[in-house]
């Protein structure tokens, strides 16, 4: 059903005709991701909260046959995707090596390989990054080992990638982008939404607290939820999205161009005159701080 409906949402948001690639990006990106939620954590939201209520639970209780449809499903997820991403590639690469190996120069051999789609391909690994961070996050305390299973899948799925961007695809053309789009505000949902999920599954879910009142359950998972969003908060604002040092760099280049290609004259209140030094081995230190006049710009090699 995913592959389906990502196929159908790559359709209609062809026919919306955006005006630019970052509009159409969001545009299917949210398409793709809510019915690709409700696909694949449904099942997992009716075993946690709904199940128990609804005399649906084995024996052995809802969390159990959580961890179990969890582990199974996730699995599943994980390992095709690693048949899909690497190993049939890697039989195809076989086969049109053995095919074209003496076939015309290496740039023709090169010409043969598969068109990489920076769109799509990016979309969907992005879609299936996000699809295995909400099963790790907001099922967390069911099925715990799935973080370590994933770091081991996702290294090996890293190193696949990598592996077909040299061999499979073809050299796709460099280009920039603005951010990861709206990737980002999923990817603080599901971070939001994991939080609540998890104190409903330790306090409501688990027999961890039955023996307590409902009342005093209630104010525990209402603070466990603060609790957890302030960290998140106080995480969020202390790492900052991007590092000081990338700030300072573009402030340097935003002044290079200025003063190189822009022809932006200096302020009269910033001239000052001063009497040039050449840069020795016995000056360096001294020369090689920032200057006073430029704090973004020095006299070292280190910024030529």
């Amino acid at each position: 059903m995913n592959i389906f409906y990502t196929f159908l949402a790559k359709e209609l948001t062809e026919h919306e005709n955006h005006r630019t690639n970052t509009l159409f990006e969001d545009s299917m990106i949210s398409k793709m991701f809510f019915f690709q939620f409700v696909n694949s954590y449904a099942s997992f939201f009716y075993l946690a909260f709904i199940a128990e209520y609804a005399n649906d639970c084995p024996a052995e209780g809802c969390m159990s046959s959580l961890a179990i449809n969890l582990s199974v499903i996730f699995g599943v997820r994980l390992f095709s995707s690693l048949l899909i991403d690497i190993v049939i590639p890697y039989i195809a690469y076989l086969y049109v090596k053995s095919n074209v190996a003496s076939m015309g120069t290496p740039a023709e051999q090169a010409n043969l390989k598969v068109k990489y789609d920076p769109l799509f391909t990016l979309l969907q690994d992005y879609s299936e990054v996000v699809i295995q961070f909400g099963y790790i996050a907001m099922f967390a305390s069911a099925l715990p080992i799935a973080s370590c299973i994933a770091l081991i899948t996702n290294t090996v799925w890293i190193k696949g990638l990598i592996w077909k961007m040299f061999h499979v695809f073809q050299r796709p053309f460099p280009s920039g982008a603005q951010d990861i789009g709206f990737w980002q505000d999923i990817l603080l949902i599901i971070a939001t939404v994991a939080v609540v999920t998890n104190a409903g599954l330790i306090v409501f879910t688990m027999s961890t607290l039955n023996q307590f009142s409902d009342a005093f359950r209630f104010w525990t998972f209402i603070l466990f939820q603060w609790i957890c969003l302030a960290i998140q908060q106080v995480v969020m604002a202390l790492i900052p999205d991007e590092p000081e040092a990338i700030k300072i760099q573009k402030l340097r280049e935003q002044f290079i161009v200025r003063k190189l290609v822009d022809k932006v004259p200096e302020p009269e209140s910033h001239i000052k005159e001063t009497t040039p030094v050449p840069l020795t081995i016995r000056n360096y230190r001294e020369y090689g701080k920032p200057n006073p006049i430029h704090p973004l710009l020095t006299a070292s090699s280190r910024d030529t």
